[in-house]
């Protein structure tokens, strides 16, 4: 069996298949090769900053805008990067 993770919907959808099949297990992720973040969350999750950090930001998202990395609710294109997790 195997329980498939699709992170390409917002929120991410979950649903098993294969439920028969009891000799083997894995999850599969199901990603977009981009996705479109709020920079408010960004400023958010970015904590304390230096004091030029969000002028720098700015200039960030300027510079997204400018190459059409920027939709039309403000949200910044990022690629998606699969990194694995060490196991512990």
């Amino acid at each position: 069996m195997y329980v498939e993770v699709d992170a390409s919907q917002v929120p991410p959808v979950t649903t098993v298949h294969e439920t028969e099949d009891f000799t083997s297990f894995e999850v599969r992720i199901v990603t977009a090769p981009e996705v479109w973040v709020d920079p408010a969350l960004i400023r958010a999750a970015a904590g304390e900053v230096s004091g030029d950090w969000e002028g720098k930001f700015g200039g960030m998202v300027g510079y997204a805008a400018s190459k059409g990395w920027v939709d039309d609710d403000g949200r910044i294109q990022g690629h998606v990067v699969m990194v694995p997790r060490e196991r512990h």
